[in-house]
């Protein structure tokens, strides 16, 4: 079978592919490098692609949701069954002793379930940056709560900082590590020594807060 990918040509000076979770395949090329050339390095990794395709198979399986009465949900580091309830009122209503309540006779779940995640998000991160920035004494120019799946959060030269709205899925600790971690390059736009160091003395266990979210990145994911 043919492979379909994409070719980025940059400055770099070797061939690498990347298959992204999306299935999607990315061959980042040097500039001057025929796509004769680059054809070659691609069906010499046939193997590897085919064996990555599979995981992503597995991965996109995993994340997938049905709705179903008692589906797990995860928020805040644990998870929650999805409860149907006889309610009038088109919102989801949450109980740590129940779980996700939402109205049996609604049609998109689905979107009803992701505005809940986004609007507890924007709640929890906002009062996150807030005081992590007065105990750092950095303040971002603009905050937002983002659709980001690449990454957990962002920080542009300009002081704008971008939080993904999944960290609400996680343990409170480890969404605070995101937000400290973005504050920090307000001073540092880079992973120095010291900014590590910066963070560290502001979040003394960020460090299992990074295993926890490489270890559980695939816990964290919402599709629509």
């Amino acid at each position: 079978m043919p492979i379909d990918y994409d070719i980025k040509f940059s400055r770099r000076k070797t061939i690498a592919i990347k298959v992204k979770r999306t299935g999607e395949i990315v061959v980042a090329a040097p500039i001057r490098c025929s796509k004769k050339t680059i054809h070659q390095f691609v069906l010499s990794k046939e193997d590897w692609i085919n064996k990555s395709l599979t995981k992503v198979e597995q991965y996109q399986e995993q994340i997938k949701r049905n709705y179903h009465e008692g589906e797990l949900f995860p928020y805040k580091g644990s998870e929650y069954p999805l409860v149907f309830i006889n309610s009038l009122e088109n919102r989801v209503v949450f109980d740590p002793e129940v779980g996700i309540q939402v109205p049996s006779d609604i049609l998109n779940v689905a979107d009803l379930v992701y505005n809940w995640y986004v609007e507890e998000a924007c709640q929890c991160i906002t009062e996150s940056v807030k005081l992590y920035s007065h105990v750092l004494n950095l303040y971002p120019s603009k905050l937002k709560i983002s659709n980001m799946k690449a990454s957990w959060g962002s920080c542009s030269s300009r002081g704008r900082v971008s939080i993904a709205w999944r960290l609400i899925m996680a343990p409170p600790e480890v969404l605070d590590y995101v937000v400290i971690h973005e504050l920090a390059h307000l001073e540092h736009l880079n992973h120095s020594k010291t900014f590590w160091s910066h963070v560290e003395e502001c979040y003394p266990n960020f460090k299992q807060c990074k295993k926890w979210l490489k270890q559980n990145a695939h816990k964290l994911s919402f599709e629509i």
